[in-house]
């Protein structure tokens, strides 16, 4: 068994208990069920790594050891992208979205206070000369080796290539106007 806990104290203080239970495949249905009758909350841990765990196979139900399909494709790409891949591409999506406000709640929420007020040292203090903004776009994929950051990134590019193209079009047709 491993185990994190992770405290939040505002808005509402919160504790949360992660834990990781490694059982044998035969008790797995009997473990989960006592979990559901204490009122557990049993979830999926998107990132886990069997090779990491000594090859143990991540499992939420009696079924252990199978692995899951994988998830949807992309236009263009001939690999399907897993559950958590697909996730980390529509976040990045959504944060470059112009209307995206997921980056600009969070540098204003109450976890990065202490974030917020190092750059405004660093910018009062005369370290730098440049206005900090706050509502860039864009991010830093940055998962563990190996959950395929590549395949992540390339059908990123597929997704937003016509997106890309029609702004480049455009961008010319300005361009020319002028």
């Amino acid at each position: 068994m491993d185990a994190t806990v992770f405290a939040s104290p505002s808005p509402t203080p919160t504790l949360t208990v992660m834990l990781m239970l490694f059982s044998a495949s035969e008790d797995s249905a009997e473990v989960l069920r006592t979990f559901e009758e204490s009122d557990l909350k049993v979830e999926i841990i998107e990132s886990y790594c069997p090779e990491k765990c000594l090859g143990v196979p991540h499992a939420l139900h009696a079924k252990v050891g199978q692995r899951a399909a994988p998830g949807k494709s992309v236009p263009g790409c001939k690999t399907r992208l897993l559950t958590h891949q697909l996730q980390a591409m529509e976040f990045i999506l959504k944060l470059e979205s112009p209307e995206s406000t997921t980056l600009s709640t969070f540098w204003r929420s109450s976890t990065c206070q202490w974030l917020r007020q190092a750059f405004h040292h660093t910018a009062t203090t005369g370290r730098t000369t440049k206005q900090i903004n706050h509502n860039s776009q864009g991010s830093i994929l940055a998962d563990n080796m190996g959950l395929g950051k590549t395949l992540t990134s390339l059908a990123l590019i597929l997704t937003s290539k016509n997106a890309a193209e029609s702004f480049a079009t455009m961008k010319e047709r300005n361009t020319r106007r002028l």
